[in-house]
């Protein structure tokens, strides 16, 4: 495998989680197990990531719930906070 082909698989795989995170982030916190369980079958790395990303969302949902961040709060959507993840994934600061 090149590094072209290396690119492209990461990139699918990231299309992959981000479409199953969005899908999932809409749901009610209850019924997300099973939509996981269905949606990332067999793949246990996949279906960990989708959890660890709707439990940061989730957090950062609370965090901007807080009474000093007011208006912030509605700012924060979930295509920004994927952004965000994206960012931090692929090694850039906020800075940058």
């Amino acid at each position: 495998m090149n590094l072209k082909d290396f690119e492209a698989m990461k990139s699918e795989r990231w299309r992959q989680i981000r479409r199953i995170f969005d899908d999932a982030a809409k749901l009610a916190p209850a019924n997300r197990a099973a939509f996981l369980r269905e949606n990332c079958k067999a793949d246990e790395d996949l279906h960990r990531e989708i959890e660890l990303l709707l439990s940061s969302y989730n957090n950062a949902e609370s965090f901007m719930e807080q009474p000093a961040v007011g208006k912030v709060a509605g700012m924060m959507s979930l295509s920004g906070f994927l952004c965000a993840l994206e960012r931090r994934r692929c090694g850039y600061s906020n800075s940058d």
